[in-house]
């Protein structure tokens, strides 16, 4: 799912807004209007779902127990 997200976009794209993915908004997506859904075609939708910044806080059993969730999820 990564790779395809990646090649939707020429390289010449990342390399222009290379800044606009050093940071993210969780609440990208949560407002009112037109600004409150994802879209499947924008790049930045996809990079702010990733959420796992404060793995750093969490202790092991917390950690395993999202892990087996995610795993199940995906199956």
């Amino acid at each position: 799912m990564a790779l395809r997200a990646l090649i939707r976009r020429p390289p010449s794209f990342y390399l222009e807004h290379h800044g606009d993915f050093e940071t993210h908004d969780e609440r990208n997506g949560v407002g009112v209007g037109a600004s409150a859904v994802y879209s499947s075609s924008e790049v930045m939708t996809f990079h702010n779902l990733v959420s796992h910044d404060g793995g750093a806080n969490k202790q092991a059993p917390e950690l395993m127990m999202q892990a087996l969730v995610a795993m199940f999820l995906f199956r």
